[in-house]
Order: C-alpha cells, then structure tokens, then sequence
C-alpha cells in the first residue's frame, strides 16, 4: 500500500470530508446537496488518485470485491439486454461504490484514523440519540402522547434514522467500549445496556426494521463472545422478560400489523405471473396494493427488479460475505447486521446513489470487506499484523 505524503494527505481529506457528508444526512434536507458533497469531495479526488495509482489501486482487491462487481455488472446486463432499459444508472452507480470503497480503504490503511473516525462517529450518534430521547420526552410531556418521532435532513424518515443511530452506537460498542472490558460479568452488563440502548432506539422511532436488525446484530455479538450460548440465552431472557413486563412491544405495535407480509405477496405474484421469474419486471412503476412504490425490502426490490438471475449472483456475493465475516469474526461484519436485518423490512434496493442505507449497510459491510482482507493477509503472514487502536 502506498505511503507517500501524497496519499497521507489524501487520506486525511477523506477522513474529514466522509465525516462532513455522513452528518449531512441529520441536517441538510435537500439530496443533491448531500450528494455533491460526496461526488466533489469524496468520490473525485478518490477516482483521480485511482487512475494516477492505479496499481496499488488494483492490490486492494479481493474474492469478495470481485464477486460485489460482478453482481452490479449482472444488474447491468439484465437491464441492458433482457429488460431493453437505459443501464447508466447502475454503471454510475456502480462506479459510486466501488470509489467508497477505495477511499474507505485510503483512510483505514492508517489505523489511527478509522480509530478517530469511529470514535467521532460514535459520539455523534451518541449525541443524535440524547438530543432524540429528549425531545421524545419533551413531546410526551407535553401531549401526553408516544409520537413517533421525525428528525431533521433524511433523518425525517423514522426507520433511516433509527437504522443510522443504532448502527453508529453499535460501533462504537464493539470498537472503543467493549475492549476496555476485561471481566466476563462486565461484558454481561455491557451487553444488558447496548441491547437496552438498540431497542430504546427502535422504541422512540418506532421503528420495527431497527429492531429487527438490532436483533440480528445481538445474537451475533452473543456468538462471537467467549461463553457465546450462556451469553445469548442470558440477554434473550432478561431483555425479552423486560420487553414482556414494560408493555414495550404494544408500544411497538400501536401502529397497528405491519403490510410487509401482504406487500411481498403481491410483489412475488406479479413477478411470477405477469413479468418472469428468470430477469425481472424492470423499473414497471407497479404500485404495490395500488399504493406502495417499492417493496419494502432491499432484497426482494432486487428480485422483483432484475429476477433470479441477478438475485442468485448477489446470493453468492452474500454466502462469501458472511461466510468469511463470521469465520475471521470481523467486528464490522457484526456492526453490518444492523443493516442486514434492517433491509429485510424496508428498501428499494441495494444500488442507488448516496442514501441512508449506504451509512447502516453498505459503510459497515464494505468495512467489513476490508477488515476480513486485512485478517486473511495477517493470518497468512503474521508479521503483517501492525498496531491497532484499540489496544
């Protein structure tokens, strides 16, 4: 990897620049300004030092980058040959990714900095949360009421928000907290007060899919740990006799059923019936219910866009993910679960241009992408293992 002052400095902007455009999503309201801050700021001065370095770019590949190119490559080719569809959007947004990838890569190649970067991420998730859980309260206070509560830029979507907050405090969690924990009983505690954090989160957001991947993310941690099984059967019961005695889960279901079960249903129908299993319906503008402009999942929106075919790439893309995520236990693999279990209930898809999800999925997965890379390389030459910034 290449260590000129050059690429220091570089590194540094991009340090400073993805935290600017990250916190972008809880104040500036209009989407083109937050993507221009990534486009001009982030991903041009990463495209240029890509085609001027160009072979240490290449050094940064990997078995599961390969297999995440080839799988928006498919998206490509489908919309290109078999739905007759104009495809600059996925090669766009394709190229997005790959060059946050390769500026994710640039600041964490320096330990340091992704150890300031999760730590000032964290706080300002921290930060969210009080300033949320206080006005939460304030409004209840003063209606009486359990609203569900809105913030500020694409944070104005409850289930974004909560996604985004539960994501950042989790890394926060595993990165800076939870290595400072020596004793099994203290791990236990901290693991009572993250699980109380996560779903205090979801509570105030009244946001299922948080939950959901909160969840996730817990077991997860759970099974990783030392005593894994005794660990995890512990926080289920306790948390799960907490939820039953506070009433927690009516809260959560004042909303009324979820549609999700019902929306899939008719998604899938539509699919199997009026478009083809085998390469999708296309970008058709079907209402789902003849109300819902997308599927409500990141997954299936996939599928009920580009087919099987497609979906059966990203499965392998996938199976290699965690595959290697929970075998090397990446800590950013369990960060990313949040947003896997959160996009089992909400999303459009998986490629797009900078949105919310690219913060709880997309930002830990390709972390995790790289940190397994990173093990791969340490567990094949151990004299590769630098320092790290938790220790």
């Amino acid at each position: 990897m290449p260590s000129s002052v050059g690429t220091k400095r570089l590194s540094i902007w991009l340090f400073f620049l993805f935290f600017v455009f990250a916190s972008s999503f809880f104040f500036i309201d209009v989407s083109k300004t937050r993507n221009n801050i990534f486009y001009a700021g982030f991903a041009l001065p990463v495209l240029i030092w890509t085609l001027a370095s160009w072979r240490s770019a290449l050094q940064m590949r990997s078995q599961s980058l390969v297999l995440l190119l080839v799988f928006f490559a498919a998206m490509a080719t489908v919309g290109l040959i078999f739905l007759r569809e104009d495809t600059y959007s996925e090669l766009k947004h394709s190229l997005y990714m790959l060059m946050f990838f390769i500026g994710l890569q640039l600041i964490v190649q320096q330990p340091r900095y992704e150890g300031y970067w999760v730590r000032a991420w964290g706080c300002f998730m921290l930060l969210c949360l009080l300033y949320a859980s206080g006005s939460w309260l304030w409004i209840f206070q003063q209606t009486g009421q359990l609203v569900r509560l809105q913030m500020a830029g694409a944070a104005y979507n409850p289930v974004h928000a909560a996604l985004m907050i539960s994501s950042g405090i989790a890394a926060f969690w595993l990165f800076v907290i939870e290595p400072r924990l020596q004793r099994f009983s203290h791990l236990v505690l901290g693991g009572l007060l993250i699980a109380g954090l996560q779903i205090w989160v979801a509570l105030i957001f009244d946001a299922r899919s948080a939950l959901t991947g909160s969840v996730l993310f817990l077991a997860g941690w759970a099974m990783f740990r030392g005593r894994g099984v005794r660990l995890l059967l512990g926080l289920a019961v306790v948390v799960g006799l907490a939820i039953y005695l506070t009433g927690v889960m009516d809260l959560f279901m004042s909303r009324g059923a979820s549609f999700r079960l019902v929306i899939w249903q008719d998604a899938l129908q539509r699919l199997i019936h009026h478009c083809g299993i085998s390469f999708g319906c296309g970008k058709d503008d079907y209402r789902f219910l003849g109300e819902y402009t997308h599927a409500h999942s990141g997954y299936l929106s996939v599928l009920y866009r580009y087919g099987a075919f497609v979906a059966v790439i990203g499965s392998v893309w996938a199976v290699n993910y965690w595959y290697w995520g929970v075998r090397l236990k990446s800590r950013w693999f369990l960060v990313s679960l949040i947003g896997w279990g959160g996009l089992l209930t909400t999303g459009a898809g998986l490629l797009s241009s900078p949105q919310p999800y690219w913060l709880y999925f997309w930002l830990p997965t390709l972390l995790s992408m790289i940190e397994v890379r990173r093990l791969q390389r340490i567990n094949a030459n151990p004299e590769l293992k630098g320092p790290n910034y938790d220790n």
